[in-house]
């Protein structure tokens, strides 16, 4: 999100594969165990499962309604673009109390509570189909922003393979 020509704000919206998912939803594992491996590659292959990370704001906008904005926006780019396989599920964990309201107030509902958790903060959930998250959207956020989402894809990492070695004389 771009606020006065700077960046005002970030979300993060991973792809995680099926086998990764249930995992992190039974309290198996901490979110610094989530690797590039286990997410799917974003622009080749649909994924069900996603995971919200980094959702971060500058302070002196706190209180306003750029979160509303990151948010509303960010998701709108995400539903419109991502390779998505519906129903899907969206997943975060709330590290404050702050944060545990904003993700109810958008729609999360409490899927682990803090002490089942690794990490010690709650999990959240949201699922739906792809009309309910755009009824979502636009029940919570009817008008769009002005502000500039942009997504940053990850390309999958392939090793290379080793330079071909020319017999002399050529």
């Amino acid at each position: 999100m771009h606020w006065e020509k700077r960046i005002g704000g970030a979300i993060g919206l991973w792809p995680i594969s099926e086998r990764t998912a249930p995992r992190l939803t039974n309290g198996q594992m901490k979110e610094a165990d989530l690797t590039g491996e286990m997410m799917r590659p974003f622009r080749e292959a649909p994924t069900r499962y996603w995971y919200v990370s980094g959702i971060v704001l500058r302070p002196e906008l706190g209180g306003t309604r750029a979160i509303r904005v990151l948010l509303g926006d960010g998701l709108s780019h995400w539903i419109y673009t991502a390779a998505i396989t519906f129903p899907f599920q969206l997943l975060a964990l709330a590290s404050s109390k702050e944060g545990e309201l904003l993700l109810a107030r958008f729609g999360f509902y409490c899927y682990q509570k803090a002490h089942a958790m690794p990490d010690g903060v709650a999990l959240f959930a949201l699922d739906a189909s792809r009309e309910e998250f755009i009824s979502l959207l636009s029940a919570r956020y009817p008008r769009r922003s002005t502000l500039m989402v942009y997504t940053i894809t990850i390309p999958r990492i392939r090793a290379k393979a080793p330079p071909q070695r020319h017999p002399k004389g050529r």
